[in-house]
């Protein structure tokens, strides 16, 4: 057992028809998955993955089929396929990838895991998971050597002055979906404007090619989720009072 697990930080919905959701919890060196639609009584409906030194874990997101990651407070990602051992225990993660340093706020992962997306105080991250083969570091074999560079995005130095922002202090970053169904957009907010990149562009090195939408309130955190459009992202703002 774990404890002091003091937060529920991510739900992820059951993509097998059950209409359950699964939920995670963390603390500093742990992890804790649990999973509703198992029985009560099975042994592997809670999971967990401690370690034995402070990890200083900040974040944590979930892609489509369990598989997840974690950020933490010196810059580092760490990718778990989400599978768990004979003991029940979830396995150690599959990839480390030290990340810029600085501490991580927030991650995302696309529903395929193949895009997952950090989040800090002054700049968003985005890394490419795809291995060769087409597996991800999710669940193929360690990055390794095959790591990718990681995309550093940001408002541009002139956009900041215009805008009046000291500092960005952005709120945590997220994939919305398009029309089609497909994660297409990066969206977060900082003071009282919404920000959205279009992922194709930010991968293309266009990473000055984006959208503001100044709501006239200071915000504090955007909602997302399947269904949830750049059209409509400015709708699920959450401003403070």
């Amino acid at each position: 057992m774990i404890e002091n697990i003091p937060l529920v930080i991510d739900l992820y919905l059951d993509f097998y028809g059950t209409g359950e959701q699964c939920f995670m919890g963390m603390n500093d060196k742990a992890i804790f998955v649990m999973d509703p639609r198992l029985d009560s009584r099975n042994t592997n409906r809670a999971q967990t993955y401690a370690y034995a030194s402070n990890m200083k874990l900040s974040a944590a997101a979930t892609d489509g089929g369990g598989r997840f990651a974690l950020g933490n407070r010196v810059g580092e990602y760490r990718l778990f396929d989400g599978q768990t051992n004979k003991d029940g225990k979830l396995k150690r993660c599959k990839t480390l990838l030290k990340g810029t340093r600085d501490p991580i706020k927030n991650v995302d992962v696309t529903f395929d895991g193949r895009y997952l997306l950090g989040t800090t105080a002054e700049y968003l991250v985005l890394i490419d998971t795809q291995l060769p083969g087409g597996v991800t570091g999710f669940g193929g074999e360690s990055m390794g050597r095959n790591a990718p560079e990681l995309i550093s995005i940001s408002l541009s130095q002139e956009d900041s002055v215009r805008y009046g922002l000291r500092d960005n202090n952005f709120t945590p970053a997220r994939f919305e979906y398009g029309a089609s169904g497909v994660e297409g957009t990066i969206v977060t907010t900082t003071g009282s404007l919404v920000v959205s990149w279009s992922l194709k562009a930010v991968l293309r090195g266009k990473i000055h090619k984006y959208s503001v939408k100044p709501m006239g309130d200071y915000i504090v955190a955007t909602e997302s989720g399947p269904g949830v459009s750049e059209s409509t992202v400015a709708g699920n703002a959450v401003v403070a009072m």
